[in-house]
């Protein structure tokens, strides 16, 4: 029977290292093994959770960061029209000026 349980602990261990393979306990006694084996997969996991929520932070601000620079785009493109429409506006202002000034010394 004890031969049995030490043979179950064992394939247990296996087991589970096989799906932790980065995961490495050297406590003695099966009990205190799952123990600390427990607590470092806990870690692992939520060092993945942790990761994973990074690169969705990462990815969303990779997205608002394109939205934001394709508004910046469209502003500039709305101001370079603006200020083009003022200079031409201003050239046919200078001009009229000129021809009427030039009218009235005759």
């Amino acid at each position: 029977m004890q031969k049995l349980k030490i043979e179950e602990q064992e394939a247990t261990k296996a087991l589970l290292q096989r799906i932790f393979p980065e995961i490495k306990v050297s406590e003695k006694s099966h009990d205190q093994w799952i123990k600390v084996f427990e607590q470092q997969v806990y870690t692992a996991l939520s060092n993945l959770n942790t990761s994973s929520k990074y690169d969705e932070a990462d990815s969303e601000l990779e997205k608002t960061n394109k939205s934001l620079q394709a508004m910046v785009n469209h502003y500039k493109q709305i101001i370079y029209d603006t200020v083009k429409l003022i200079y031409v506006s201003s050239q046919k202002f200078v001009k009229k000026n000129a021809i009427s000034s030039h009218i009235l010394h005759l």
